[in-house]
């Protein structure tokens, strides 16, 4: 039996138990498009026309017309390693817990290739046909799907065909080159590059996915523009989902390697190396963040977020390694710190956004366009050796128009995706079975049955009160306990101790080795340029 066929075989029914059951305990939530004003494009009284063809829309309906969101999500990870089909409905209050989404498939694999995904999604996708041409009834009345494709970066490239971020057209939203070149000169005049940050950049036609019939790797670059295989999902472009937690991870690694490249450029590779060393010791010391061997040894999680509530620690140890020098490379220095300090400031207020599962404000989607324009243009005119990277790019460009459009990014985000592989590593023991595959069938049906969409098992899911206002809860006194500081130190063994160490030592020498070569790469293009 294939562990796809366990759950998934009647999407479309899934989908409509689960509206039914938000519709009957109140907790269904309306979702909207919004305007450049953010402002509601759908009036209160809209409804959908009775002769409408939802599968003529594709999963993309008018604006105007009422709907339902729903993400599908495809991801590897966990151990053992999976593959995971997550189905999000986004009209409930907390769309990302686990227990609120549908577990679509677990199939044991150890990598998201393309013909392993392939195999995979070719058993669904009748059923998502026909969960996007038949119409959901909400409160009796019958509304189209609007689809919206999650996941990472590498599962969203795989899905719809794109070669991904290292192609010479690695934006699966846009044409944008990955940068100037000889070679595909002509298509950098076109499309412009990700370096240009200042745009325009040119969206993908809508129909490019779907209108990939067939592997097309011979033909010219123009043609196909990185899409060379046949999409498993065809999404509107626009309602790609932009990635939020891997953002997070992302530029959060990208902030701390750019603090040892400005010492490296302003120091030396010596000093830069134990700066790197030290920048280990003081996250461990102020943050108590750990680095995470199975996901590359970098910070994953709340660990980002607790790095940037301590970004005043990086800036304080940065300007400590800067402040020995004399003269010209001084006020250079003087330079790079201002542009590290501006560039947390931002992104503090950028990640918070992009991450929170709530819809934005009018003053904040405003806000947040500004910050992340100003955020990456100003890095890019500060730091010379920045190369504008797919995640930049995509926070740049294309993140403040899905949060204009949709009103959150983090509620249409991964996280209840990646929270599945947690769950399936703490629970895979408790389903054994001769092979993984039956292992992972038995896992399946137990969180299908586990998540059965009555009132009695959503009513856990229900939020019991409103939230606290921000910082309601924060410890304040010196005496309460609530902080950190004053709690007592749980015991830690030697062994637990030397290797946490050991993996804030192999940190260090790996953000160390990726910046040292920036700096090598920079300093060559200097050589160059200089008369």
């Amino acid at each position: 039996m294939n562990t796809a066929e366990v759950h998934l075989a009647n999407l479309a029914l899934a989908v409509q138990e689960r509206v039914t059951a938000l519709c009957d305990t109140g907790q269904f939530v309306e979702r909207v498009f919004y305007g450049a004003d953010h402002k509601p494009l759908r009036d209160e009284d809209a409804a959908v026309p009775d002769d409408f063809d939802p599968g003529a829309w594709g999963g993309r309906p008018p604006a105007t017309v009422p709907d339902v969101h729903i993400t599908v999500g495809l991801d590897k990870g966990g151990d053992p390693g999976s593959v995971k089909i997550v189905v999000s409905i986004i009209n409930q209050q907390r769309p990302n817990k686990p227990g609120n989404a549908i577990l679509a498939a677990v199939c044991p694999f150890r990598q998201d290739q393309y013909a392993q995904l392939s195999a995979i999604v070719a058993i669904h996708t009748p059923h998502l046909d026909e969960l996007l041409g038949r119409r959901v009834d909400v409160r009796g009345e019958r509304r189209p799907v609007r689809l919206l494709l999650s996941g990472d970066w590498e599962s969203q490239s795989t899905v719809i065909g794109h070669k991904g971020p290292n192609a010479t057209i690695p934006c699966y939203k846009c044409k944008s080159t990955k940068a100037p070149s000889i070679t595909h000169a002509t298509l950098d005049a076109m499309y412009g590059t990700l370096q240009d940050v200042s745009g325009p950049w040119q969206l993908r036609d809508a129909d490019q996915y779907a209108t990939c019939a067939e592997v097309r790797v011979n033909c010219g670059q123009n043609s196909h523009l990185s899409v060379t295989r046949p999409a498993l999902v065809s999404p509107h472009p626009r309602q790609i989902v932009p990635i939020p937690v891997h953002l997070t991870l992302g530029i959060n690694s990208r902030e701390l390697r750019l603090a040892v490249e400005v010492v490296i450029r302003c120091c030396g590779r010596d000093a830069g190396s134990s700066f790197a060393y030290e920048l280990a010791e003081v996250l461990h010391a102020e943050a108590r963040v750990h680095p995470v061997p199975y996901h590359g040894g970098l910070f994953i999680g709340r660990d980002c977020h607790a790095i940037g509530d301590h970004k005043d620690a990086v800036c304080v140890a940065l300007e400590g390694n800067l402040s020995g020098l004399m003269g010209e490379p001084a006020a250079l220095a003087a330079e790079y710190l201002q542009a590290c300090r501006d560039s947390w400031a931002l992104w503090n207020r950028i990640r918070k956004v992009v991450n929170r599962a709530t819809i934005a404000t009018a003053a904040e989607t405003t806000a947040f366009k500004s910050d992340v324009t100003t955020f990456v243009t100003g890095l890019k005119a500060s730091v010379g050796w920045l190369n504008v990277s797919p995640k930049l790019h995509l926070l740049l460009a294309h993140a403040p128009d899905f949060l204009e459009e949709f009103g959150s990014i983090g509620l249409y985000g991964e996280q209840g995706l990646e929270a599945w592989h947690c769950r399936y590593r703490q629970t895979a023991r408790l389903y054994p079975g001769e092979t993984d595959l039956t292992s992972t069938a038995a896992f399946v049906r137990s969180m299908a049955l586990a998540g059965g969409a009555n009132p009695a098992v959503l009513d856990r899911f229900a939020p019991l009160r409103a939230s606290a206002k921000e910082g309601a809860h924060k410890a304040t006194k010196d005496g309460d306990t609530r902080l950190r500081a004053n709690k007592p130190a749980a015991p830690v063994s030697d062994e637990t101790r030397e290797k946490a160490a050991h993996e804030r030592e192999l940190w260090a020498d790996k953000v160390f080795a990726v910046a040292a070569e920036t700096m090598i790469t920079y300093e060559r293009r200097l050589c160059v340029e200089s008369p």
